[in-house]
């Protein structure tokens, strides 16, 4: 009775080391690949100052986008900036997910999602606009 339950206990131990290595090798890997599509920056001391002030091309999405109701436009606006970016990427520049993606240095996955939200967001807000009308 000895043996076997020592035998289990080295069987238990051999499942959880063959676990955690494929747990830590799965970790490497995921943090090279974040690591991958990381943002590169640029201390500002290094920037001229005319690169700096270069037009935000979102700066002037009113313009951009021709809105049919006023509702629709305030309830856009409200949108964080950078669900506005990602609207207008996909409806207005008509660029698929995976430039969106790239462009941002995120997954296409997380593309989806955030146009997901932005939509559901954008049909919240606007029900409550058509509640305060």
């Amino acid at each position: 009775m000895h043996k076997s339950n020592k035998d289990q206990n080295e069987k238990l131990r051999a499942e959880f080391t063959s676990w955690l290595t494929s747990l830590l090798q799965r970790a490497r890997i995921d943090y090279l690949r974040r690591k991958e599509r990381g943002v590169k920056t640029v201390s500002l001391d290094d920037v001229k100052e005319t690169e700096i002030a270069v037009t935000d091309r979102y700066a002037f999405l009113e313009s951009a986008f021709e809105f049919e109701e006023e509702r629709l436009a305030r309830a856009f606006f409200s949108l964080p900036l950078q669900r506005q970016q990602i609207l207008t990427m996909l409806y207005v520049d008509e660029l698929p997910p995976e430039e969106i993606a790239r462009i941002l240095h995120c997954s296409v996955d997380n593309i989806y999602k955030i146009k997901r939200r932005t939509l559901n967001s954008l049909r919240k807000l606007l029900n409550e606009l058509e509640g305060t009308k």
